[in-house]
C-alpha cells in the first residue's frame, strides 16, 4: 500500500475528458507553445489544452501566473527541482537501435505521438524528415534545441534527422 501511495504522488495526473496529462516531477523542457493563457490552476490550463489539435502538455510559470499551451516538445533534462511541466500520456514508441532511458522515451513518445515515419508537424523526404517554415528567424537555434539522442540537426538551410521506417 506504501509504495503504491508513492507512486501516486511521484506522477500525479490529471483528466479532461478524453485526455490525461502525468505531471512531470523533476524534469525540465525544451519545448514550444501555440497559446497561453493567465491562470496558476493546472486543470482549467489541461482544459484549454484539449481544445487544440497537436497539444503535447502544458508548462505552468507560476511567477508569472501564466500557463503556456505545448505542441512541441524537443528536449527533457533531469532536474530535480523542476515541476511545472504536464505531458500528455501517449503510448510508448519504440526506438530502433538504441534503448532510451526515461526522459529520452518520454521525449521520443511525446516528438512520434500520432506513431509516424517522422515526428509530428514534420515533413516525411524521400531520405529524412525535415522541418523547414521560409526560414523563421531562430529555426538554426530551434533545430539545435532537440536532445542530441535524437539526431536532429542543421543542414545549412533546414533541420532534419533521420525516417523513423
Amino acid at each position: 500500500m506504501y509504495s503504491l501511495l508513492v507512486l501516486l504522488l511521484l506522477f500525479p495526473t490529471i483528466h479532461s475528458k478524453n485526455y490525461e496529462f502525468f505531471h512531470l516531477l523533476g524534469y525540465a523542457v525544451n519545448v514550444t507553445y501555440t497559446d497561453w493563457m493567465t491562470s496558476t490552476d493546472p486543470t482549467a490550463c489541461v482544459k484549454k489544452c484539449a481544445l487544440y489539435d497537436g497539444c503535447l502538455g502544458i508548462l505552468m510559470d507560476r511567477y508569472e501566473r501564466t500557463c503556456y499551451i505545448i505542441d512541441k516538445f524537443m528536449a527533457v533534462f533531469e532536474a530535480p527541482e523542476e515541476c511545472a511541466v504536464y505531458a500528455l500520456k501517449k503510448p510508448k514508441i519504440k526506438h530502433v537501435g538504441r534503448t532510451l532511458n526515461e526522459g529520452e522515451q518520454l521525449l521520443y513518445n511525446l516528438m512520434y505521438a500520432s506513431n509516424g515515419t517522422c515526428p509530428d508537424e514534420w515533413y516525411v523526404d524521400k531520405k529524412q524528415c525535415t522541418y523547414y517554415y521560409k526560414k523563421p528567424p531562430g529555426l538554426k537555434d530551434f533545430c539545435l534545441s532537440y536532445s542530441s539522442f535524437t539526431g536532429a540537426r542543421w543542414d545549412g538551410s533546414q533541420c532534419v534527422l533521420k525516417k523513423r521506417f
